[in-house]
């Protein structure tokens, strides 16, 4: 399973959808099926082997809390890759907080392979669109497309949530997004609260070995 763009490693129900209004804030969400990455992570010398399914469950937590109470428009942009594998039960959960959201827009984007991994089924639940008339997935192609969208509907600024980013936005998918937009469209930025760091499993485990490390020198 790749992770993409070259890294290494119940909310209430919503009125219906409406175009954005002048200077709302959208949410824009990307890659959710990394999440599967992030749960199946194999790490050297983890001593929790759990970690990486504990740390996708605790994203999904934190997206589904956003999703919930976010009053703007919100944007998943995602490589729709099949739920129905044991690691994608993190991302289930954040599906199903999605589907209270029937005002999301759903654009499919993948730049490993295109539209080669995508599930049918899941195409068509969430109805996913493609825009810049890109299925190779081109970074050139697909970002001015969703830029040009964003403008469309009204978005004045975003938060990108999802997988990966790196402070900064030196590499990562949610980077990738968040630069673009900043750099060439509107004002943008990365909400570390819903989102993945690249190497957040390793990081996580180390902080962990320093603790108990203290602790047994106590």
């Amino acid at each position: 399973m790749t992770r993409g763009c070259g890294t290494s490693v119940g909310g209430s129900r919503v009125a219906k959808h409406r175009p954005a209004k002048a200077g709302r804030e959208a949410l824009v969400l990307v890659h959710l099926s990394s999440m599967d990455a992030l749960a199946a992570s194999d790490v050297a010398d983890l001593d929790n082997r759990d970690l990486p399914e504990q740390l996708a469950a605790s994203l999904g937590d934190s997206i589904c809390h956003d999703v919930a109470r976010h009053e703007g428009p919100v944007y998943v942009v995602d490589q729709a890759w099949s739920p129905d594998r044991r690691e994608s039960y993190q991302r289930r959960e954040v599906l199903k907080c999605l589907e209270k959201r029937p005002d999301a827009r759903w654009i499919l984007f993948d730049e490993d392979g295109g539209d080669a991994q995508a599930d049918p089924a899941l195409l068509r639940k969430f109805r996913y669109e493609r825009i810049g008339g890109d299925r190779d997935g081109d970074w050139g192609k697909f970002l001015p497309a969703l830029c040009r969208r964003l403008r469309r509907d009204g978005v004045q600024r975003a938060k990108v949530g999802g997988l990966w980013y790196t402070p900064g936005n030196k590499s990562g998918c949610a980077s990738e997004v968040a630069s673009y937009l900043t750099r060439q469209c509107l004002p943008a930025k990365i909400d570390e609260s819903i989102a993945a760091e690249e190497g957040w499993v390793e990081a996580v485990e180390e902080e962990r070995a320093e603790d108990r490390d203290e602790n047994e020198e106590e």
